[in-house]
């Protein structure tokens, strides 16, 4: 019977719930695998990182530390959505000029800003990697990989281009590159076949609905949030992407950001709401320092050079 060793995740500020992870002893090194899509179900470009990715940021070091705690080692890789994006608006009719400036800046923000992030938080080079997913498909294995998978899969009826592309990824590195685990985001741990609605949650049961194998192990973190109403309530944001539509709604993980758009966006969120930015980013406050200077001292640091 193999043996196995059990990693407890707790339910806190950061993961969606706790969830107990069965290590196969045998393995000593596991992968885990962060996919940053670019666009949203109405196909408009994220424009850059909100403040909300540092969550990921902090559950990568959680896990990092669990892993270690038992002599395991935790590689990551995080992979930018940029061909996934640039496949859909070209179907879609939809990668103007315009369009295409958007895209090519916000594929190298999210790149230039997580190096900087990464090595800010404590990772080590030999740690992690990032690269953009317009390499992997200039990869003649990994066309070749996709074209006999879609050969021999039959998709459900209603899966998007979106979908079926990040089913493609998921399928080869699951299947090819061995890879243990994916960090997600999730609201829930409901299901949402309508992709509007749905969160990461979603794909993973189109891909056991689509494949009939089990999908990547997923890591649930929390989602993002954003101003949803007058009443300072939030709503749901996807973790890592700043839409233009969200502009007012979110603060941006930007070094251009300034004392006063945050502590405007704060002004408009109530008690309860303050109290989660507060347990996110207030750990660490200095003495009579504000819950707004310690939000922009936080991103100040995390992309200095």
């Amino acid at each position: 019977m193999k043996k196995e060793t059990e990693i407890n995740i707790p339910s806190n500020i950061f993961f969606q719930g706790s969830q107990n992870l069965k290590i196969d002893n045998s393995k000593t090194k596991f992968k885990i695998l962060v996919g940053l899509g670019m666009l949203n179900s109405e196909s408009e470009l994220s424009v850059n990182l909100p403040l909300d990715f540092l969550m990921i940021i902090e559950s990568l070091k959680i896990l990092k530390a669990l892993f270690e705690s038992k002599n395991l080692t935790l590689f990551i890789t995080i992979w930018i959505g940029d061909k996934n994006a640039e496949i859909i608006l070209k179907e879609k009719k939809l990668f103007s000029e315009e369009n295409k400036k958007i895209w090519n800046s916000t594929k190298h923000i999210y790149y230039s800003k997580i190096k900087k992030i990464m090595k800010n938080s404590g990772f080590e080079e030999n740690d992690w990697n990032i690269f953009y997913g317009s390499d992997l498909y200039e990869n003649e294995e990994y066309r070749a990989y996709c074209s006999k998978l879609a050969e021999n899969t039959k998709f459900l009826e209603d899966t998007t281009c979106y979908s079926k592309e990040q089913l493609f990824v998921m399928h080869y590195y699951k299947n090819y590159k061995q890879y243990d685990f994916r960090l997600s985001w999730s609201k829930n741990h409901k299901k949402h076949r309508n992709y509007n609605e749905r969160d990461e949650k979603g794909c993973d049961d189109e891909y056991l609905e689509t494949f009939n194998q089990q999908p990547i192990e997923s890591i649930f973190i929390r989602n993002g949030f954003k101003l949803s109403d007058d009443m300072g309530g939030l709503g749901v944001a996807v973790p890592y992407s700043y839409f233009p539509s969200e502009l007012g709604n979110r603060i941006p993980l930007d070094e251009n950001v300034s004392l006063d758009d945050i502590e405007l966006f704060l002004s408009y969120l109530n008690e309860k709401n303050i109290k989660k930015y507060e347990s996110i980013y207030g750990d660490d406050k200095l003495k009579n320092e504000s819950l707004s200077e310690a939000i922009l001292r936080k991103i100040v640091t995390i992309l200095k050079e």
